[in-house]
């Protein structure tokens, strides 16, 4: 079986070369973050963790290495194009909205 694995950065970047992959029997898996609204250009994707916590996740571990858990942070990421960064991104936004994350302030 010819597979292709990708963790792609994009949802939309590829759509034509995992089109011409599929045509020619090569089974094209997404790994580590989908790429929505693409979905029909791909075969099955593997996605090892729940990202519906992932940045509420990050944002708990950020504070217990944190003095209590005050002070400015911010968020960097690789490109503004990562579907699965960016949705750990906004999941640590709603996350800085709860009461116990009150003295961490999101510099950006």
């Amino acid at each position: 079986m010819n597979v292709l694995a990708i963790s792609p950065n994009s949802p939309d970047a590829l759509k034509r070369v995992f089109d011409k992959a599929r045509a020619a029997g090569i089974t094209v898996l997404i790994v580590n973050s989908d790429i929505p609204g693409s979905e029909s250009h791909r075969d099955a994707a593997v996605l090892p963790m729940d990202f519906n916590i992932t940045g509420a996740s990050q944002v708990e571990l950020m504070c217990s290495l944190i003095p209590d858990c005050t002070g400015k942070i911010a968020i960097l990421s690789a490109t503004g194009r990562c579907p699965d960064q960016n949705f750990w991104i906004e999941g640590m936004k709603e996350a800085l909205t709860q009461d116990k994350y009150k003295n961490l302030e999101l510099w950006m």
